[in-house]
C-alpha cells in the first residue's frame, strides 16, 4: 500500500506515454470500494475503512480525489467511514507534537466520521537494531512515560479534524526484548520476552483509556498466518512474533475488555 506512487502530472512513467495515472488509480479504487460498500450494506457491516497506509496518496493536491472517494462510498453505504493513516504522517520527526504541514495535507479527512491510526508508538528510548537482544527489560513506568507524548499527539489530531473520535486500527509489538523501542520492527531477531509485550499493552490501555474520544484498538495480531517468518517460531512453544494468543498479553487484553 505504501508503495503506490506516480510521477507528477504531465510526467511520463513509461517513455512516450503520458496519462493521468492518479486519476485512473482513484477511479479503480472507487470501483473497488463501491463493490465493498454495497457488500457492507447487504451484510450489516457497522463501519468501513476506505483505505489504509496509502502514504503516497496523501499529497495535498490529491485531496479532491479523496473527497470524491468519500462521496462515492457514502452513496452506497450509510454507516461510519474512516481511513487508516500512520502516526508518522501527522507527527513531527521526534513524535513530540503534530506537524501542521502534514495535517494540512490530510484536510480532506474532516469528511470522515472517525479517525483510524496505524499506531506503533515508541514506549522506550530508541534502541539500535544490533543492541535489541542486549537491551535491559523496560519498566512499565518507562513505557507509560514515553507513551504520554503520543497521547498529546492524539489529542491534537482529534482537534485538528473537528474533535473526531480516534481508534488505533492497528497497534502491536512482538514478544521480544527491545521491541517496544521499535514496535513496528518485524525482522530483527531478539530474545523472547512475553513480559515486554504484555507491559506494552498494559501501558497503552493505561495511557489512552481515559480519553473520551478514544475508541480503543485492534491489536496486530491474534494468530500467525505468515509462515515465512521462522525466527518467530523456531520452537512452537516460544513464539516471538506479534501474536498474543496464549501469551501474557492475551490476559491483559481480556482484563481490560472486562473493565
Amino acid at each position: 500500500m505504501g508503495t503506490v506512487r506516480f510521477p507528477p502530472k504531465g510526467d511520463q512513467q513509461i517513455q512516450g506515454v503520458t496519462q493521468n495515472y492518479w486519476g485512473e488509480w482513484f477511479d479503480s479504487l472507487r470501483q473497488c470500494l463501491t463493490y465493498f460498500a454495497q457488500f457492507a450494506t447487504r451484510h450489516g457491516v457497522e463501519a468501513m475503512i476506505i483505505g489504509a497506509e496509502y502514504s503516497g496518496t496523501i499529497q495535498r493536491t490529491l485531496a479532491p480525489e479523496w473527497r470524491k472517494t468519500v462521496t462515492t462510498v457514502r452513496a452506497h453505504f450509510a454507516g461510519p467511514l474512516t481511513y487508516e493513516f500512520m502516526e508518522s504522517e501527522v507527527a513531527n520527526d521526534d513524535f513530540t507534537a503534530v506537524d501542521t504541514k502534514k495535517i494540512a495535507a490530510l484536510e480532506w479527512m474532516v469528511d470522515l466520521d472517525f479517525l483510524a491510526i496505524s499506531a506503533y508508538p515508541l514506549a522506550a528510548p530508541a534502541c539500535a537494531v544490533e543492541d535489541m537482544p542486549k537491551c535491559a527489560p523496560i519498566p512499565l513506568d518507562t513505557m507509560k512515560r514515553y507513551l504520554a507524548r503520543h497521547k498529546n499527539i492524539l489529542i491534537e489530531v482529534s482537534k485538528a479534524f473537528g474533535d473526531k473520535p480516534v481508534m488505533f486500527s492497528e497497534i502491536g509489538t512482538r514478544s521480544c526484548r527491545g521491541c517496544v523501542s521499535r514496535p513496528w520492527d518485524y525482522i530483527t531477531e531478539s530474545i523472547r520476552d512475553e513480559d515486554e509485550q504484555a507491559n506494552y499493552m498494559e501501558a497503552v490501555f493505561s495511557t489512552f483509556s481515559d480519553l473520551p474520544f478514544w475508541m480503543g484498538l485492534s491489536w496486530w495480531k491474534w494468530d500467525e498466518t505468515q509462515k515465512n517468518r521462522p525466527h518467530y517460531s523456531d520452537n512452537p512453544s516460544r513464539d516471538r512474533g506479534f501474536v498474543i494468543y496464549g501469551k501474557k498479553a492475551c490476559e491483559v487484553l481480556r482484563r481490560w475488555a472486562q473493565e
